[in-house]
């Protein structure tokens, strides 16, 4: 039924491949990539907007026109929202980090047994402690 198809739509029997037809892997960022290039770019930024302002401010003073200490100020709360923002991508960064490497082990422990039996125990546990640090 399909063999016959190239003949009859005169098509070549294999169609050339070419650059566009490769489909190259390109890998997925890591955590790490992702974190120092948004590093870079908030400091790379904030470095530019310091700049700017020095220079708006250097405006400011010379033309005294009320627009240009309102557009300085506004520039320093955008450099001042973007230290926040590099310092909520390092807590970011470090939350995920301790997700990936959290202790595997016991977290809840039960005891059964009498409140006296428990304070012997207790007792006992710190006094092995007292005599190992002596």
């Amino acid at each position: 039924m399909f063999e016959n198809l190239d003949e009859k739509f005169n098509t070549p029997r294999t169609l050339p491949v070419t650059q566009e037809h490769i489909v190259t892997y390109v890998p997925e960022p890591s955590l790490d990539d992702d974190a120092n290039f948004s590093r870079k770019t908030i400091r790379d930024m904030m470095e530019k907007g310091t700049m700017a302002v020095e220079e708006i401010l250097r405006i400011a003073v010379v033309s005294e026109h009320p627009r240009a200490y309102e557009v300085a100020a506004q520039l320093i709360k955008t450099i001042t929202d973007s230290s926040k923002d590099l310092l909520a991508l390092q807590k970011i960064k470090k939350d995920v980090e301790g997700v990936k490497r959290a202790p595997i082990g016991t977290q809840n422990n039960l005891f059964v047994g009498s409140t006296n039996e428990l304070l012997r125990a207790l007792k006992k546990q710190q006094q092995e402690i007292d005599e190992s640090n002596v």
